[in-house]
């Protein structure tokens, strides 16, 4: 439930993204949005330009359903009354006014980031299995579905808007959850979508030609990845990159020059991978592998299949390693550990053919 705070505190927050502002800043707020249709008396309406539509087009109507004040990237014509917050970023202005009006959901969970172009949605599944077998009581929200602790809801896309990511966030922080696993997209980090939230853990499986209608190209596609580990990830806290992507390798070649320095782990077949993978056997009846881990050899068996998997578990095993999960919670939740719905998911027939669903 939103906490009626002044708007002066939300521009203290946004700080440097703050250009300018006019009116009366000593007003309380009561909910904020980027919509124009959820705004409500009291409420400050953030007007983000889109790709097809711009948000100072519905400054209006939001102001006829009671907006006392509007951010906006540039300066626009306001009635008398109506403060004014210019901002330099809209969609990084939305995303910590977002997590300003929900009182800080993240600062009360530990979120774990996942990024990559394959393997996110099996790595998230995975991941929260391993937390559960853990003892932890995680959230999930991904390309799939949100898992927001009380009900689950489909999702329409993998990283949701800044306002119903912070929603989703609030309402797991009152469902009693502790950790949030999360598929991040290159989207959303991009447009800095989560805010302020620090990162707990973060992993990245690979890069390969895709969403390039938006990036444009590879290497911008790859920077946004990387604003993963550069801006979101806590001091301390575990980045984990597949080193036999060169992407991921080139990656890790960057963090490793970042002062402070990132607590860096690697996984792969790259001989000095701190998760180096080694006798991997894959069938239609699932998948062994071993690691040599920093503190020992890790001996696994999954259900899930292919070489693509393999890299999968590989991945989730160093983070869950790296963050001091014990060892049995990892081999028992990846000893179930199925995959995730429609990636390369079996379906046996009665008469014993096997079909497998891949989105």
């Amino acid at each position: 439930m939103f906490r009626p705070q002044l708007l002066q505190s939300c521009v203290d927050h946004l700080g440097l993204g703050a250009l300018a502002t006019r009116g009366d800043l000593t007003r309380f707020v009561v909910g904020a949005t980027s919509d124009s249709r959820q705004v409500a008396p009291g409420f400050l309406f953030v007007a983000i330009p889109g790709s097809q539509v711009d948000g100072t087009d519905f400054v209006p109507a939001a102001i006829d359903a009671g907006a006392i004040a509007v951010a906006a990237v540039r300066p626009i014509p306001l009635p008398d009354g109506i403060a004014f917050i210019q901002v330099d970023s809209p969609y990084a202005a939305a995303a910590r006014i977002a997590e300003w009006s929900h009182d800080f959901p993240a600062r009360s969970l530990k979120i774990y980031g996942i990024t990559g172009t394959n393997g996110k949605t099996t790595c998230a599944f995975l991941l929260r299995d391993i937390l559960q077998h853990a003892g932890q009581r995680p959230g999930m929200i991904g390309t799939v579905h949100y898992e927001l602790g009380n009900r689950t809801l489909p999702a329409d896309r993998t990283t949701p808007t800044a306002f119903d990511f912070q929603a989703m966030l609030a309402e797991m922080v009152g469902a009693g959850l502790e950790s949030v696993v999360l598929e991040i997209s290159s989207h959303a980090l991009d447009q800095r979508r989560i805010g302020s939230v620090p990162l707990h853990g973060a992993l990245f499986t690979n890069l390969s030609g895709d969403h390039l209608d938006y990036h444009l190209t590879m290497e911008r596609y790859l920077e946004a990845k990387t604003l993963l580990f550069t801006e979101y990830l806590a001091p301390g806290a575990p980045a984990v990159l597949n080193c036999d992507d060169p992407d991921g390798a080139r990656m890790a070649a960057h963090l490793l020059t970042r002062d402070p320095p990132v607590r860096l782990r690697t996984y792969g077949c790259t001989p000095g991978a701190n998760a180096c993978m080694r006798d991997c056997r894959t069938s239609l009846t699932g998948t062994t592998l071993s690691f040599a881990l920093p503190d020992g050899d890790l001996s696994l068996s999954t259900p899930a299949m292919g070489l693509f998997n393999a890299y999968n578990v590989a991945g989730v095993v160093a983070l869950a390693d790296a963050l001091g999960i014990p060892w049995d919670a990892i081999k028992a939740a990846t000893a179930a550990f199925e995959g995730a719905p429609g990636r390369l998911e079996p379906i046996t027939g009665t008469n014993g053919l096997k079909v497998f669903v891949d989105y």
